[in-house]
């Protein structure tokens, strides 16, 4: 018997999302020259796009919290403002922006 629509959603969600919701579907736009560049870095490194943003995402963030007070730590995890931020050195023309809720 073929598959209802609700039950091939089902599966889909299952298959990249995982069982438990270990991962998390994210829509963002780039631009076509940050696409390619992921794609090709990716594809150097044999790993997936997800893949890769997952490992930046990560070496970032340890770059961030090693710089940072017990304090900061505790505000950091808790998603609180951070007070006295450390900084990473952004690639040259990649601008912070504030974000606000």
């Amino acid at each position: 018997m073929a598959m209802t629509n609700a039950e091939k959603q089902r599966a889909y969600r299952e298959r990249h999302l995982g069982f438990h919701g270990e991962k998390s579907r994210v829509q963002l736009v780039l631009n076509i020259r940050a696409r390619f560049q992921l794609e090709r870095v990716a594809r150097h490194k044999g790993y997936s796009v997800t893949a890769l943003v997952e490992k930046l995402a990560e070496q970032v963030e340890r770059q961030i919290i090693d710089q940072m007070t017990l304090k900061q730590r505790r505000e950091y995890f808790e998603g609180g403002a951070v007070t006295g931020q450390p900084t990473v050195s952004l690639p040259e023309g990649v601008t912070r922006r504030e974000v606000t809720a």
